[in-house]
């Protein structure tokens, strides 16, 4: 079918693995003094502080028999340490922490590092939500519930280059009743089965649970802190093993934010069923990120702005913007994963679908990027859409299948190279060349120098492209002029493709842009290689195997 990919070393892009730290802190009163979990480590590899949410004592040693209770005892520590030079890995036993931790330092240090583990991966839950007990049952409707409210946070404030945002997309409240998140509603009138609002005038939550629940047994979490872990200016950042959920984040943050910083890592951990984004990273270099899930959360999953040397592996963002929907407001920062200005990364297996916007978004300025051995499926927009990019961007081994819009969406965007890849029943088309601005100038974030991205050395290599409807283009194109569909067509490379559709033969479009107006001719498979000039030793011809079947799992 598809092969798999190389490793990371042998590309081109030179994406380095390099080690990488993480650090958690909280901004908390005075330092722990621990002596006796000095003397318990070995000088050389730094320190360990211990910490038990059960059992510890934050008037403890923080030792493993005398532990610490909360994370922000342990971050107080960590980040007297690290100022000073010193590394420190804080071990976490399993439990729920309901903290909000934050550590800024405009002092970087060359050496030492932070790590926060869990000490068995996916037992540390660090959650943005309190259990609300004590809930009255509504007199006039007893299915509803009622509970005194007691912030007054109304809406988010909106950056100012966003465009109108729907009521509900720009609040920050989430309720979980019994783990199953409740829908939010503007008005009491609209209230009804599985939702809540929200009365900050009578300052009044209203809820009606989901059928058969029974509320005096019911868990009813409610988010009260907009972020759990918050760090600045840290390097050397290690985050291994912990589940973050739950923050009543305010667009367009993230229950986890890293920024600012070099060599860090984050490793299996979960960032789910968060208000807005789940992990948002901004000017970071060096970073690995393996084996993480980010997930189910109201906007993004994962976003990155200005990123360097990113190598991530066996990574999933799928089921997000469930917010957004809520308003209809699919498509202005959300994607599954949405990264701006990343240079020289390598997303390897990296998996994004159900997502209720599109899948994976490089949005300006991303150059040096292979996506490799991924899944891109059943998003509700776009499986990969590339926008305003210098590139090359190299797409190989990867299924980008079933989506609701293009399956790869080329906007204005340069030296996009797709390889060995399968593309399968996308709506629209599987291949969107959308040329429709012309161009788009920018400007490359490390060097300063300034870009015009457009629509051009495109290259299709080796791929399975098909379509499954008389609907289903199998390559689209959309110029705006004769100059941008003379400089897609002339820089156009594709060779070695199956190409097919049953439904239809006329799935390619010939956009030349003449000089009387835009005339769109849809071709057959000769007719392509006729005015195209590509696809010589290309077939059209019916798939050898079942691409249903071949989508249907990550």
């Amino acid at each position: 079918m598809i092969s798999r990919m190389k490793k990371a070393g042998c590309l081109k892009v030179a994406i380095r693995s390099i080690g990488l730290v993480l650090i958690f802190t909280i901004a908390c009163s005075q330092g722990v003094t621990s002596g006796a979990a000095q003397q318990e480590n070995d000088r050389n590899a730094g320190r360990t502080i211990y910490v038990d949410g059960s059992s510890g004592l934050d008037t403890g040693a923080g030792t493993s028999s005398h532990p610490l209770q909360t994370l922000a005892a342990a971050t107080r520590v960590a980040y007297q340490n690290y100022i000073h030079g010193v590394s420190t890995t804080v071990m976490i036993q399993p439990g729920i922490y309901r903290e909000a931790v934050s550590m800024n330092s405009s002092i970087a240090s060359p050496s030492a590092s932070v790590s926060f583990v869990a000490a068995k991966p996916g037992t540390v839950l660090v959650s943005g939500a309190d259990v609300w007990n004590g809930w009255t049952a509504n007199p006039s409707n007893p299915a509803e519930y009622t509970h005194p409210w007691i912030f007054q946070w109304g809406p988010c404030n909106i950056p100012k280059d966003w465009p109108a945002i729907p009521s509900v997309v720009d609040r920050r409240e989430i309720i979980f009743v019994n783990d199953a998140l409740l829908k939010q509603v503007m008005s009491p009138g609209d209230l009804s089965e599985g939702m809540f609002f929200v009365d900050e005038a009578s300052r009044q939550i209203r809820i009606h649970p989901p059928a058969g629940t029974n509320m005096p047994t019911a868990t009813v979490d409610v988010g009260v802190r907009p972020h759990l872990f918050n760090v600045h200016g840290i390097s050397n950042f290690t985050l291994s093993g912990l589940t973050f959920t739950r923050a009543a984040t305010c667009l367009p943050g993230g229950s986890v934010e890293l920024f600012d910083s070099s060599n860090d890592r984050i490793e299996n951990s979960v960032f789910d069923w968060n208000n807005w984004e789940g992990l948002v990273l901004h000017n970071v270099t060096n970073l690995i990120i393996s084996g993480i899930r980010a997930s189910h959360n109201g906007g993004s999953g994962l976003s990155g702005y200005q990123i360097k040397n990113m190598n991530l592996k066996d990574t999933e963002t799928s089921f997000n913007n469930w917010r957004g929907a809520w308003g209809n407001f699919y498509f202005f920062s959300q994607a599954g994963a949405k990264v701006l200005r990343a240079h020289d990364s390598t997303f390897w297996n990296f998996r994004a679908f159900g997502n209720q916007t599109s899948g994976l978004w490089f949005d300006s300025d991303d150059a040096n990027i292979l996506i490799e051995n991924s899944y891109l499926s059943s998003n509700q927009f776009n499986g990969l859409l590339l926008e305003a990019n210098q590139g090359p961007i190299a797409i190989n081994s990867t299924r980008i299948c079933q989506n609701k819009a293009e399956g790869v969406r080329v906007l204005d965007s340069d030296s996009v190279v797709i390889k060995g890849s399968l593309l399968y029943a996308n709506k629209g088309s599987q291949i969107l060349a959308d040329g429709r601005q012309k161009s788009r100038s920018d400007h490359d974030w490390e060097t300063k120098s300034s870009y015009t991205a457009k629509v051009k050395s495109l290259t299709l290599d080796g791929n399975t492209i098909v379509g499954i409807g008389p609907d289903q283009m199998l390559f689209k194109t959309y110029q705006v002029d004769a100059n941008s569909a003379t400089t897609m067509f002339s820089t156009l490379v594709s060779n070695s493709n199956d190409w097919y559709n049953s439904a239809t033969p006329r799935v390619f479009q010939y956009d030349p842009e003449l000089s009387g107006g835009r005339k769109v001719h849809n071709l057959d498979f000769t007719g392509w290689q006729s005015v195209t000039a590509q696809d010589k030793n290309s077939r059209f011809t019916p798939p050898q195997q079942d691409l249903a079947e071949a989508c249907a799992n990550p």
